[in-house]
């Protein structure tokens, strides 16, 4: 028997609970909605970029370092800026950050040391087999 057998509007049993339904069938409890939010596009980097902003990119050990979007699209390429989160890593700690998306009033853009992106090269690894 399922959850929501009955749309008469008797008391049901599902599991160990009793779950009652109204005159129009509908069930009486609450459900949870879901923390998605629908309809707004993510942001992503080249729209940082238009809009001349920075990112802010704090971690759990109180380290706080700002970075340009156009550098981060050099390395992970044009994604969510929500999406860095997942794929930087704390040079302190190594736990994931926080990023956020400010644009800094002059007087911070005094304090602010950024951090730019001065190369960006692979390592060349060979192995070999017997054969």
């Amino acid at each position: 028997m399922g959850l929501l057998a009955a749309v008469d509007g008797r008391r049901r049993l599902a599991g160990n609970r009793k779950f009652s339904l109204t005159r129009s069938g509908i069930c009486s409890y609450s459900v949870l909605m879901s923390n998605k939010r629908k309809g707004v596009p993510p942001v992503m980097l080249s729209e940082a970029v238009r809009a001349g902003a920075l990112l802010r990119i704090r971690c759990i050990c109180s380290r706080v370092c700002w970075y340009h979007p156009a550098d981060m699209i050099r390395l992970y390429g044009d994604i969510p800026a929500l999406n860095l989160e997942r794929r930087m890593r704390c040079e302190a700690c190594r736990a994931n950050p926080y990023v956020e998306i400010s644009n800094p009033t002059a007087e911070e853009m005094q304090t602010i040391k950024l951090r730019r992106l001065d190369r960006v090269w692979w390592e060349r690894r060979v192995t070999w087999r017997e054969g």
